[in-house]
């Protein structure tokens, strides 16, 4: 769900009557809690508004929307990098948002009901700067400290893909230079917000300065990074044959891979996506394969 910016915050989807007797979350922690600079207090102001309708549009009981909104004040906000007014020129341009902002809002709606999601670029002071031109060094430190207050949270695969597609940082100012702003991301993160109180964490990798930097087509890449993975858990070798035809008659190119950063025992799965054709596979440990069209 995309932003409307302001300099002074944004109304929020849907909206709130004027008369509630209802303190929402986002406007007491606000008051309460203050802010450390005028970046987070400008992404709080734009984003938490609409958070916070979207978690009681999706019926999170008053404690949750707390305990969400407290997330993202604390966790989240702190890794939108500078926040920037309409119309100017971001120092990294994300793919999530049409104007380049890191963050976005959506819903995922299953027959056990609607679960909210956060979906952003991990950024820090060096993204967009020759020290780290393609944002690639803040993700893994972000779930890092997730992970210290959240044992659920399991970095296994995380650490094996961030190892497949790590980019020098001579090779990612180069490609910095030949690459329009808005194919700089590589990575991205996801926070699944589930009712029973927990965080599904996600990576995404995308598929585009790694390719553009070894020539190595995205599904190639993505299903050899799967298989060196397959030894330690089997059937993830499912998804790249669920592909394989697909790609060789040249109907569908992986260009996103997306893994859940939980532990085995919550059966994680590794999907596989071709956005423009609406194909994906995905596979949960330790076995298991479905797919779409």
């Amino acid at each position: 769900m995309s932003l409307d910016v302001t300099e002074s915050g944004v109304e929020p989807a849907f909206s709130e009557k004027q008369d509630t007797p209802v303190k929402l979350p986002w406007k007491v922690l606000g008051r309460a809690l203050g802010f450390p600079n005028h970046d987070h207090e400008l992404w709080w102001l734009n984003c938490a508004p609409l958070l916070n309708a979207m978690l009681r549009q999706c019926n999170y009981d008053i404690h949750l929307q707390y305990q969400y909104m407290s997330c993202f004040y604390l966790h989240v906000i702190p890794v939108l990098g500078p926040f920037f007014a309409p119309g100017t020129t971001p120092r990294f341009f994300s793919k999530l948002n049409k104007d380049g902002y890191p963050i976005d809002f959506s819903m995922n709606f299953q027959k056990t009901g609607a679960t909210v999601r956060m979906s952003f670029a991990v950024l820090t002071e060096f993204s967009g700067l020759p020290q780290d031109p393609l944002a690639q060094f803040g993700t893994r430190e972000f779930l890092g400290k997730l992970a210290l207050i959240d044992p659920n949270i399991d970095l296994r695969w995380m650490n094996h893909f961030e190892s497949e597609f790590a980019i020098r940082n001579g090779d990612a100012q180069h490609l910095a230079e030949k690459l329009a702003p808005y194919q700089w991301q590589t990575k991205g993160v996801a926070l699944d917000l589930k009712k029973d109180g927990t965080i599904t964490p996600k990576v995404y990798y995308l598929s585009l300065p790694p390719s553009k930097l070894t020539g190595i087509p995205g599904s190639t890449m993505f299903f050899s990074a799967i298989d060196r993975l397959g030894a330690e858990v089997p059937g993830l070798f499912l998804i790249r044959e669920y592909f394989k035809p697909l790609v060789k008659a040249k109907a569908a190119e992986a260009v996103l891979l997306g893994l859940d950063c939980v532990s085995m025992a919550k059966s994680p799965r590794i999907k596989v996506s071709s956005p423009t054709t609406g194909l994906h596979a995905k596979t949960s440990a330790p076995s298991g394969l479905s797919g779409a069209l």
